[in-house]
């Protein structure tokens, strides 16, 4: 009897699944299935009986794919606003296809494969959130060096190809990994379990199951609807009033309540009762309701950094008499009106993107120890070693993404990407195929890293690893004599299509690893996000740079915490504001984001947490705390006394997902009017 093999990951079997497998009877999410996940033996057989039985498991059906991939690229322009207005990039759209699945009785695999497809619509949109809109910060922000000049900013077109090339790649490189990552060194995903209890209940089409389907999507509707209400009395300038002998335009609820309490949503003490913090509380549904996914522990530590801001730096900068620069001089910043968010914007900001970078970059270090493994794991996988399983299945077609285009993809990504930079971009030749052989080669390691982490602690730290590629990038295009301004462009926008590239890599483990479970071939997950990524690459760009423009203008007013982060970083680096007074905020900052990553290990989500205003801290957190004590006090309270089973339970649970789907996408997607209409009124 062979040997069972031993892994870092690998959980040991269940003798009953032992059994089931070596007699050839277990099927996909049987109950002996789910015992076994991440053993590694599960994975094995479930891959080979996938060769034989997907074939015929689930198809290709552009009637089931269409409609998610619609889905997918509305969330492309929601997940932007959302991210840009708090800085966190949150997006539904998976939640949102599986209830149209369900809807539609659609079979775990078909549900699975839509489901990709609207996830790579969605999130090559994430890729833009935290580093694009640094262009036009330090073109048009007024806090900020202008090191760009205007008609430096890159054009539409060349962001779309370069985006969808790498993106593409960022997918297709991932097919080395799918063997040895999702098969034989299966990476545990923390997290993914709830999505394969849905696509559970997917498989026995119940009645109750499209009926709480159908309630569902009621639910998103109505709070949608009810919260863009909300949203429109709340944001939208329609009323005409005159101010100091000017005509202004206010909201609703800002011209029957607005006052030193109250302004655009925000409940607050006045700026005369504010100067050593400022007191105060958002009317934010999106906030709650990210909140809510985020669930208590990870709300309360982002806020635990908005606390420590608004307790503890702001109050100790205004009470030690700490200078600011004000109106081209230095003064006592407890002399200043509304003193403590002046503090806020000049001392505690600065802090805050140091924090996050410390966070960050921490975050990588602490994974040193598995970056040699991750290169021993790339070189068995590029030598074949990682299965000997043809993709070819005779007669039957493919069953993985061929290999051998992936290894033909890269020169092509390679002249694409620096011909683009160099005819459609206008930048040197040299500089232009350099950074198109930096970014094949940032893809491929940095992206493997992130993948990993991600396969280990469920989360994939894009922020982090976009900054280690933008200073590659930086100190590169230095080493060869490019002028600061060209850098400054080329190092932002390529850092932004290294993002989009791994955020596809994380959306490919994620479906990947579902699709093991639910008899799906690679090779159509693979096609489905290669089509999806184009209407979400498109809609991604033309948000980009809408919101960009109207952040960097001052005409909206989105936090975008990370894209100032990368601006500051630019910024000093090549020469722009570097007084010893912001690289020390930034080095302090930097501390303690180190600190709390080494402690907590969510440095990033506290340094993150450190640049809220208290309002939005104090808002997450009652999202937060919302689920926690729905959970505990209405839903187990009832699942004990009507013996709800587990699908019962789960489906109870989706209810409340889809109650803060609809909080989120209800103001982003007025939001979004409001601002078209502020920015073109």
């Amino acid at each position: 009897m062979a040997r069972v093999k031993i892994s870092t990951y690998r959980r040991p079997p269940t003798a009953t699944g032992l059994e089931m497998i070596e007699k050839g009877r277990l099927q996909w999410l049987d109950t002996d299935s789910f015992a076994n996940f991440n053993t590694g033996v599960l994975e094995e057989y479930l891959d080979e009986k996938n060769r034989g039985e997907g074939f015929w498991n689930s198809s290709f059906n552009w009637k089931q794919l269409l409609p998610a991939i619609a889905v997918g690229t509305l969330f492309a322009f929601i997940i932007q606003y959302v991210g840009l207005k708090v800085g966190i990039a949150v997006g539904a759209a998976w939640y949102v296809i599986f209830i149209l699945a369900l809807w539609r009785r659609w079979t775990p695999a078909e549900n699975n494969l839509a489901a990709c497809a609207g996830s790579a619509a969605q999130y090559i949109s994430s890729g833009f959130v935290f580093t694009f809109p640094a262009l036009y910060l330090l073109t048009y922000h007024p806090d900020y060096t202008h090191i760009i000049r205007e008609d430096q900013l890159p054009a539409a077109g060349l962001a779309l190809l370069c985006t969808v090339v790498s993106a593409w790649l960022g997918v297709m490189y991932f097919i080395i990994f799918r063997r040895l990552w999702v098969v034989e060194e299966t990476l545990p995903l923390p997290g993914f379990e709830a999505m394969i209890k849905l696509l559970d209940i997917a498989k026995d089409l119940t009645t109750g199951a499209i009926e709480s389907a159908k309630r569902s999507m009621r639910m998103v509707a109505a709070w949608g609807g009810g919260i863009a209400f909300l949203v429109f009395l709340r944001d939208m300038p329609v009323i005409a009033v005159q101010d100091g002998g000017r005509m202004i335009r206010k909201s609703i609820l800002d011209f029957f309540f607005g006052g030193a309490n109250y302004k655009g949503g925000i409940i607050q003490l006045s700026a005369e009762d504010s100067k050593y913090t400022w007191l105060s509380y958002n009317i934010a549904p999106m906030l709650f309701g990210i909140g809510w996914f985020q669930r208590f522990r990870t709300a309360l530590m982002v806020s635990l950094g908005t606390f420590v801001s608004w307790f503890i730096i702001i109050p100790a900068a205004v009470l030690l008499h700490v200078p600011v620069e004000h109106d081209g001089s230095w003064v006592d910043v407890s002399t200043l009106p509304f003193a403590s968010w002046t503090a806020y914007k000049s001392i505690s900001n600065p802090i805050a993107i140091g924090a996050i970078l410390g966070g960050g970059f921490t975050a990588l270090f602490k994974m040193a120890p598995s970056f040699g493994k991750v290169f021993r794991d790339v070189a068995q996988a590029v030598r074949g070693g990682s299965g000997t399983a043809s993709d070819w299945v005779q007669g039957k077609g493919w069953y993985d993404w061929p290999l051998k285009v992936m290894v033909m993809y890269i020169p092509v990504v390679f002249i694409t990407v620096g011909t683009a930079f160099w005819l459609l971009g206008g930048y040197p030749p040299v500089q232009s195929f350099v950074y198109a052989g930096v970014l094949v080669a940032v893809v491929f390691f940095l992206g493997a890293i992130a993948v990993k982490v991600m396969g280990e602690v469920g989360i994939e730290p894009v922020s982090g690893t976009s900054f280690i590629a933008l200073l590659i990038v930086i100190g590169l295009l230095k080493l060869i004599g490019t002028p600061n301004s060209v850098i400054a462009v080329m190092a932002i926008l390529g850092t932004t299509v290294f993002a989009c590239s791994i955020s596809m890599s994380g959306n490919a483990i994620t479906n990947f690893k579902l699709g093991v479970y639910v008899g799906n071939r690679p090779y159509h997950l693979v096609k489905a996000m290669v089509v999806a990524i184009l209407p979400g690459a498109v809609v991604a760009v033309a948000a980009a740079a809408f919101f960009s423009f109207g952040l960097s203008t001052q005409k909206l007013d989105f936090m975008a915490p990370q894209a100032h982060a990368f601006a500051y970083m630019v910024q000093v680096i090549l020469g722009g504001q570097t007084a010893a007074q912001l690289l020390s905020y930034l080095a302090f900052g930097f501390a303690i984001g180190v600190f709390m990553e080494l402690m907590t290990g969510m440095g990033t989500s506290f340094g993150l947490g450190m640049y809220f205003p208290l309002w939005q801290g104090f808002a997450l957190l009652t999202g937060g705390a919302a689920r926690d004590l729905w959970q505990k006090h209405v839903v187990e309270p009832r699942a004990r006394a009507e013996r709800w089973t587990e699908r019962a339970r789960t489906l109870k649970m989706l209810d409340g997902f889809m109650m803060a789907t609809g909080l989120i996408v209800g103001e982003a997607i007025m939001g979004t009017v409001v601002a078209v209409f502020i920015m073109f009124t």
